[in-house]
């Protein structure tokens, strides 16, 4: 049975998301690292907290 060219390009990218969601804190093992950058002169803190 011959393999569908399209199955390659959908592990690639399923790979390439992994690596987006580990660097932007979307993983449990991530979200500890990711450091949150807070400004005291942010005028939608008081709407969205």
């Amino acid at each position: 049975m011959r393999r569908s060219p399209i199955m390659n390009v959908i592990r690639d990218l399923a790979q390439e998301m992994k690596g987006y969601e580990s660097g932007m804190g979307f993983t449990p093992a991530s979200r500890s690292r990711v450091q949150n950058a807070r400004r005291s002169d942010d005028p939608w803190a008081g709407i969205a907290g």
